[in-house]
């Protein structure tokens, strides 16, 4: 072996005049942080450990186990600002999923949910703001038992949408499909302002009069409500609203009949059942109860006019009765209607939001092939941004998020700095307009005026929006690495032999190097370029 060797080195010193070679490698990012290398602190019965998962980046993970467990890790970041930090985890233990916290410097991020994974892997994210330098990032446990990959820290404020800007219905018509490009380009660079009408103050316009007055413009979008059968009312309005080239969004107040509004909401309930299963009388009034909506939205379909189609509202909460039946009937119900109104009626100028609660409870996810837009509420007593709210509302499904109904308007800058991206927000109507202690004149009129706001007056033709991308980001990549590297083991076989010094002497000589080798295994030196001083290094592992 040292007769070939002293060889390969005569050969090495012939070549030391040769330029040094860039080195090539394929390692991670530098953004990207091994959580098997950070801070684990227990408070659990079941501590948190590493363990060894198949398909981990680099085969090891940890396991936070109990609530109050936490892993932190240092990470450094260049400016200080908005980042998005992409946990890739494993969660094999509930299939109800798992949520957890996440702590930026001490202060809460907010919490993510974890799906079941089963074997396999996924990406949940959060955005925050880091300062230059260092940063101690944690995630804590909450329900906890799940394995922690790796964590990717990316510069710059995230929606969270990496869709495509396809509807779910494939025969949606030409506007609805261009309003909805329009939504999801929009999704994460501006927030689209909206008010809730009432119909009982003396004018049909009372919130927008208030808005207008207030701030010289408009709101771009327009809530209204069918509620005590006031399909004639809202079909008009909703109509006058498009022509001015506004966005209309739809929901409905009424009992499990359809008939009513708010209180019949609240009060009644179904034979859930009966009510679900074909055949029966009580699904046959279901059908008959809904039809009444489909035939509304029918004529705004004949006139041209799309509309963001807001049913069941706030159903996790189970205040209202199509929630009282729990989690898998509410998805019955849902597919019910969309199925009746979209394969049944033609209903293709429908956008189907799915609006949460506050709480934003897993389970209740209807599936991709029914929604369009995932929105959550909730009335505070304050202008934050509801971060957390939207980061948990983002986790659902891979759907643009928009904030369905407020009382106090989030205050833009903090929704900027907190990167909460609401698509948009829609402010209830009467008291929350026109004697909210937070939404006052002056604030309206500087909500309203904010760069990130878009009113009705800065709407582009959104019905006949022509970019068919989507402005989403694109989703976080984690390089999935073998463990570390071993320094001289080119061909990676596990061992430093003649081997390795024999394509190290290929290298250096320009002849049949190989393309699959390790380059990176061969900077034995650590100077981070391959030349002759890496083969003495060589001739000191293998003699």
């Amino acid at each position: 072996m040292k007769k070939v060797l002293s060889a390969l080195l005569s050969s090495a010193v012939i070549m030391s005049n040769v330029s040094a070679l860039p080195l090539n490698t394929n390692a991670a990012w530098k953004g990207q942080y091994e959580f098997e290398k950070g801070k684990i602190v227990n408070s659990g019965e079941n501590g948190a450990e590493i363990t060894s998962v198949s398909g981990a980046s680099a085969g090891k993970a940890v396991d936070i186990k109990d609530g109050g467990n936490t892993v932190t890790l240092t990470v450094n970041a260049e400016n200080s600002g908005a980042y998005r930090l992409s946990i890739r985890y494993n969660q094999p233990y509930d299939e109800g999923g798992k949520y957890q916290n996440v702590i930026v410097n001490g202060k809460s991020a907010g919490e993510v949910f974890c799906e079941y994974t089963g074997d396999d892997f996924s990406v949940v994210s959060v955005n925050a703001d880091l300062k230059s330098g260092s940063n101690e990032i944690a995630v804590e446990a909450s329900w906890g038992w799940t394995n922690l990959d790796c964590l990717l820290v990316e510069e710059g404020s995230f929606s969270n949408y990496t869709g495509t800007a396809k509807l779910s219905n494939p025969n949606a018509t030409a506007k609805t499909q261009a309003l909805y490009n329009y939504l999801c380009d929009t999704y994460g660079k501006n927030v689209i302002s909206g008010q809730q009408e009432s119909t009982w103050m003396g004018s049909e316009n009372y919130e927008f009069d208030i808005i207008k007055n207030a701030s010289g413009k408009y709101p771009a979008l327009r809530g209204l409500d069918y509620m005590g059968d006031d399909f004639a009312g809202c079909n008009r309005r909703a109509i006058d609203w498009y022509k001015k080239g506004g966005i209309v969004t739809i929901c409905w107040h009424c009992g499990s009949d359809f008939r009513g509004s708010h209180t019949e909401s609240l009060d009644s309930d179904l034979n859930w059942s009966s009510a679900l299963t074909p055949g029966t009388s009580e699904y046959n009034a279901l059908i008959a109860g809904m039809d009444k909506g489909a035939k509304a939205l029918l004529e705004l379909k004949e006139a041209g006019v799309p509309v963001i189609w807001r049913p069941f509202h706030e159903f996790d909460g189970k205040w209202f009765w199509w929630g009282k039946g729990g989690a898998e009937n509410f998805k019955k119900l849902w597919q019910i209607m969309y199925d009746r109104y979209t394969n049944h009626w033609g209903l293709d100028n429908l956008i189907w939001s799915l609006g949460y609660c506050g709480d934003v409870n897993s389970g209740w996810y209807p599936g991709d092939e029914y929604v369009d837009i995932i929105g959550a509420d909730t009335y505070v007593n304050h202008t934050e941004s509801l971060v957390n709210m939207y980061n948990k509302t983002a986790q659902v499904a891979n759907k643009p998020v928009c904030l369905h109904e407020n009382g106090p308007i989030p205050d833009p800058e903090k929704m900027k700095a907190d990167g909460a991206k609401w698509l948009w927000f829609m402010t209830w109507h009467t008291s929350f307009i026109d004697s909210n202690q937070f939404n006052t004149a002056s604030y309206i009129k500087r909500i309203y005026n904010s760069d990130y706001m878009i009113t009705l007056d800065e709407l582009p033709d959104v019905y006949s929006y022509g970019n068919t991308s989507s402005g989403g980001n694109t989703a976080p990549e984690f390089t999935i690495s073998p463990p570390e590297a071993v320094k001289g083991d080119i061909n990676e076989d596990g061992e430093v032999t003649v081997a390795d010094a024999v394509l190290l002497e290929k290298r250096l000589l320009g002849s049949g190097a190989n393309n699959s080798a390790n380059w990176k295994n061969a900077d034995i030196y650590a100077d981070s370029v391959i030349d002759v001083y890496d083969m003495i290094e060589m001739r000191k592992l293998i003699s």
